[in-house]
């Protein structure tokens, strides 16, 4: 059956398909139906259909004896006789090509219920077109449900298919998509960061597990990582990302390409990880990197998302394309479900070899004049769209720059008694936090009372190179004296709550828009008269109160680890004397 042929005439009835066996299922069983049992039925009616089968146990005996043992036990429901039943009359309703369809692209249309979650189309089709493989060796390093192994097969049918996943349902859901293409193709379940050091691919996708806890990474796969000994930094981060973007390097051919499908936060979050990017800037390891809208990846996310085109090239520049103010379609027409067209995809590649308005050529000098950032919004003047966008001097009841002091006039203030006097300087905030143990000052004098911090000021570092945003809890009877490289903003909280307003300007967005009103090559600094006018979106109050809490929940996350830290550290120096 020509597979191309049967998605043309049956893709765009696959929703009605899958509310059909939905339905059916709904009436066996009690709980929403996860998305793994929806796809099983379809199959199982589709071997029905085809192999005219009539009853449960000519459908049993058909798995027992023809499917591998793992389909075996992904298919075989103990439930109830009445699930096979269902079965039987979903193989009566639809056509074998309905069947056929409702199963090689379900994950398409399905899988928003559970982790297992499939790749976006628009992302499987824009990377495949990127690494064009043609006859080559293909991996999939966390190929999940085999979504673009999958469609590489539809387009290439002598491309020989690898996947790694480590969950054992989608790996067979892949294997049983796969088996209905002619190419060659092998899923391993197991980690993607343990597979052989001899393995290497041709073109590699990677979207691996966002968000994923370092504890969840045991010592031998990151080591298995590290052993090629590329970027030794990466031992000292807790962060995961890069070990399954420095693998996917690992397992690449030398003339061979890699995208990686990740959020975009790790293109410009923390400072720690500069030092990883830098590495991999320097080796000439990133050719582009493509910033993604959050519809696409709703519902599966609704966060900004980055593509990532690797090569051992040694590349001395890195191509970056905004392609996240696009043409999207809406496929669904719901509003839930977005994608680009192929004409998108086709402007997309266009940009991978050309200058415009969202695509430039960056040289690596350049790269390191931003810190080393790769979020390609800091290197393209697209405009930045702020929802409910106000002026930011409409927001705020006072605005001023902390207390302009030489050190040596400072360091005469501090007292080595607890006194109701405290001052704040830039490397006093950590992690968005003020420090609790401030360093006490004999005196503040009458003059130097209108730099200090009134209860819930926000207080912003002066330079966006070290860009630092607190919020200030000032006791009763205490007075904070603040630096000359921090402003100091009161806001009026009948429009703005100072939580809110922090977790913008913390965000890449907020970033991206406090960098472009710096000012200075070698230090880059925000005037008080721009910073006034910096668009800040202001919904309503209450809105803006479930955000504060929510960043408040992790704000006490962080002083709880803060505690537990410094509780581990200080009883590490207690363990010589216990023994």
């Amino acid at each position: 059956m020509d597979i191309k042929d049967l998605k043309s005439r049956e893709y765009g009835n696959l929703s009605k398909y899958v509310s059909m066996i939905k339905y059916h299922l709904n009436s066996v069983f009690e709980e929403e139906v996860e998305d793994a049992k929806i796809f099983a039925t379809a199959f199982l009616a589709y071997l029905v259909k085809k192999e005219n089968l009539s009853t449960k146990r000519e459908l049993i005996n058909y798995i027992e004896r023809k499917l591998p043992e793992s389909q075996q036990l992904f298919l075989i429901d103990r439930t109830s006789d009445t699930y096979w039943t269902k079965v039987l009359e979903i193989a009566e309703e639809l056509s074998l090509d309905a069947l056929l369809a409702t199963v090689v692209w379900y994950p398409y249309s399905g899988f928003y219920n559970t982790k297992e979650i499939a790749t976006p189309e628009s992302i499987v089709k824009l990377a495949y077109s990127i690494l064009n493989p043609k006859n080559e060796y293909v991996a999939d390093l966390c190929s999940g449900v085999g979504s673009f192994l999958s469609y590489t097969a539809m387009q290439d049918d002598e491309s020989t298919l690898y996947g790694v996943e480590t969950k054992a349902y989608p790996k067979v859901i892949s294997e049983i998509i796969l088996s209905f293409f002619e190419n060659e193709a092998k899923i391993v379940q197991g980690s993607a960061l343990e597979i052989p050091k001899n393995k290497k691919f041709d073109k590699i996708f990677c979207e691996y597990p966002w968000n994923l806890n370092s504890r969840y990474l045991s010592d031998d796969e990151k080591q298995a990582v590290l052993d090629d000994g590329l970027i030794p930094e990466l031992a000292k981060t807790s962060r995961t990302e890069w070990y399954f973007i420095l693998n996917v390097v690992n397992h690449l051919s030398e003339n061979g390409k890699a995208v990686v499908y990740a959020p975009n936060a790790i293109t410009w979050d923390e400072d720690r990880l500069k030092i990883i990017r830098e590495r991999f800037i320097k080796l000439g390891l990133l050719e582009a990197a493509i910033t993604i809208p959050k519809e696409i990846v709703s519902p599966y996310a609704g966060v900004r998302s980055v593509l990532l085109v690797l090569s051992k090239n040694k590349s001395d520049s890195v191509r970056f394309i905004d392609a996240s103010e696009l043409e999207l379609v809406d496929v669904n027409n719901r509003g839930l479900f977005y994608s680009y067209k192929d004409e998108t995809i086709e402007e997309i590649l266009t940009m991978l070899d050309s200058d415009g308005k969202y695509s430039k050529k960056v040289s690596i000098d350049e790269i390191a004049k931003k810190d080393y950032v790769i979020n390609p919004v800091r290197y393209l003047e697209s405009e930045i769209k702020v929802k409910n966008g106000v002026p930011f001097e409409s927001l705020i009841k006072n605005i001023t720059r902390g207390i302009q002091m030489r050190a040596a006039g400072i360091e005469e203030m501090i007292s080595d008694t607890p006194t109701p006097y405290r001052y704040l300087k830039l490397t006093d905030i950590q992690d968005g936090l003020i420090n609790e143990d401030l360093p006490y000052l004999k005196e503040i004098d009458e003059k130097q009372k209108k730099y200090c911090l009134k209860n819930r000021s926000l207080v912003i570092s002066k330079t966006v190179n070290s860009l630092k945003v607190a919020v200030s809890n000032v006791e009763e009877g205490q007075q904070i004296l603040v630096s000359g490289n921090l402003y100091i903003i009161e806001l009026d909280e009948t429009k703005a709550n100072p939580y809110y307003v922090k977790s913008y300007l913390e965000s890449e967005q907020g970033t991206v828009a406090l960098s472009r009103i710096s000012v200075g090559s070698v230090i880059a600094n925000i005037p008080i008269s721009k910073l006034s006018k910096l668009m800040i979106p202001n919904p309503s109050i209450a809105f803006q109160n479930k955000v504060a809490e929510k960043y408040l929940t992790k704000v006490d996350e962080i002083k709880l680890l803060r505690y537990r830290l410094q509780k581990a550290t200080d009883d590490l120096k207690k363990i010589f004397e216990e023994e």
